[in-house]
């Protein structure tokens, strides 16, 4: 365990345990009472409501009733609002105080005023509501509701000034990544909202310092995950929307780089994102969290910005597009070594699509709870690649850690050719080499590890799929899957993730093999 704790720490930087010791003894001391009471807003801060007139609707989750709907669990509150509500887990406890169904199309204006002065009500009995995250994200749609709807209530000013000021007393510093993006964003809009320029240049500082090393230079969000990369990508958007509606400090600048790390944003998105709109569900990705592909690129388009296409080549993912299948691999390393908390143990991965439709898929994730599911959908054994002697590639572990890592590295690349190799069973030592070799009409992958070991490929099947193994070969209504060089071909059943909360069964081939294997997808 102190082998598994050495190797998880020592990659994060000096700043987050910093500030894991000060927000520690921060909370120690202060306890959670730091701005749990409504504050005053001074008075030269009341002004006029904000524009804002574009966004992206959010996913239904309230309907009349006091119900709401997160994470595919439903709850009817039979007379109030619970806000600290945590029978469902903490994360449905965050959705509901994150307040994204103020922006869904069926909330009125009476209706989600109504919801808010309901929580202003009990603002001081609040738990979750107070953490950083929650905040960022209710003080961003709080104050897009308000901009909407032209509503003027001192009572709800004091709420989104309160979070404010909390907020900018504990930016997630010690997590950093996404969350802290998060804190930045919502700072932005707080400072437009009270036309508070110490705020903004806080706001404009933390945005261009963290864009610039969480964007890699292909466009992709650091973090590797699609779907938190959509939500990012909206974020930017609407901070753009928010700019240049409002005529507030000065922010060409700001404005600019905005722009570019949007249309690059874009351009990887729409380079990832399948024909028929679906992005690969690697990493912690999933349905009906975040903005789709499509909506992203219409909104984008409404503020004029076009995405800016490159090469895959920093995120670690390579796609493939030919007349009937669409192939997207990973290559890469698991993500930035200091923030791998939405990483899987997925090297050498890759999700196929035919004919538009998923064939071969990432088996998802359905649950952010440190649980056995959790960590067996963060596992290699999840994932289409290939385990060693039973061991994850990356040691996935406590729902959100890694701590001993699988490190890539590319040998040859060319147009339809590329072969990498990672030493995650460095342990053992044995190094895992993957060649992908696309045709028009044919896929060829081929297995080599460094010495013969007890290994396992996996091939999941989207649960539409219908395949039946004829000894060495997988058929099915796309064709067939010729196996030379296992040992055994056993077919299982799997969990695939329609969302949180949500599998269905599914059937993956487990290919067991000892040091060389031929995998060949030939399409009908």
């Amino acid at each position: 365990m102190l082998n598994k704790y050495w190797h998880t720490i020592k990659y994060l930087r000096p700043k987050q345990i910093w500030f894991r010791l000060y927000y520690f003894v921060k909370r120690k001391i202060l306890g959670n009472k730091a701005y749990t009471s409504l504050q005053q807003v001074p008075i030269s801060l009341l002004q006029q409501c904000l524009n804002f007139s574009n966004l992206i609707p959010t996913h239904t989750s309230y309907v009349k009733g006091n119900e709401f709907t997160f994470l595919n669990l439903t709850h009817t509150f039979s007379e109030v609002v619970d806000w600290n509500f945590d029978a469902y887990g903490k994360l449905w406890t965050y959705n509901l105080n994150y307040f994204d169904f103020l922006l869904q199309v069926e909330t009125t204006k009476e209706e989600g005023e109504q919801l808010m002065l309901d929580f202003a009500g009990k603002y001081e009995k609040m738990k979750d509501a107070y953490e950083p995250y929650p905040t960022s994200l209710r003080i961003m749609n709080w104050i897009k509701f308000v901009a909407i709807h032209k509503i003027e209530n001192i009572t709800i000013d004091q709420v989104i000034y309160t979070d404010l000021l909390r907020l900018q007393k504990n930016i997630e510093y010690h997590l950093m990544g996404n969350h802290l993006l998060e804190n930045a964003f919502a700072l932005l809009f707080g400072a437009f909202y009270f036309k508070e320029e110490v705020i903004f240049k806080k706001a404009e500082s933390i945005l261009n310092e963290q864009l610039e090393e969480q964007i890699l230079d292909d466009g992709a969000h650091f973090e590797l995950s699609p779907m938190y990369h959509q939500i990012i990508l909206d974020r930017i958007l609407s901070c753009l929307t928010l700019i240049a509606e409002n005529k507030l400090f000065e922010t060409v600048d700001l404005q600019e780089f905005l722009k570019k790390t949007a249309a690059k944003m874009l351009g990887w998105l729409q380079t990832v994102s399948f024909t028929n709109g679906d992005i690969p569900h690697v990493n912690d990705s999933t349905t009906n969290i975040a903005p789709t592909t499509n909506q992203l690129l219409q909104f984008a388009k409404t503020i004029n910005i076009s995405p800016k296409i490159d090469k895959l080549k920093e995120s670690g993912y390579h796609k493939w597009k030919r007349d009937n299948y669409e192939l997207l691999i990973d290559i890469g390393n698991i993500g930035p070594d200091y923030i791998p908390g939405h990483a899987h143990s997925d090297t050498f991965n890759f999700v196929l699509y035919y004919n538009g439709q998923p064939l071969l898929v990432d088996t998802g994730i359905s649950t952010y709870e440190k649980n056995e599911k959790r960590q067996l959908q963060r596992t290699t054994a999840a994932h289409n690649t290939v385990e060693v002697n039973e061991q994850d590639q990356s040691e996935v572990w406590d729902g959100f850690r890694v701590a001993q890592r699988a490190k890539s590295t590319i040998m040859q690349e060319d147009e339809n050719t590329i072969t990498a190799s990672h030493d995650g069973y460095q342990n053992m030592n044995v190094t895992h080499q993957r060649t992908f070799q696309v045709e028009n009409n044919r896929i060829n992958i081929e297995d080599n590890l460094s010495k013969s070991a007890s290994s396992k490929a996996f091939l999941h099947f989207h649960p539409n799929v219908s395949i039946s193994i004829d000894n060495q070969d997988i058929n099915g209504d796309f064709g067939s899957i010729k196996i030379n060089g296992s040992t055994s071909i056993k077919m299982e059943a799997y969990q695939y993730a329609l969302g949180f909360n949500t599998t269905t069964s599914a059937q993956v081939v487990v290919i067991d093999f000892k040091q060389k294997l031929e995998t060949s997808i030939q399409f009908v």
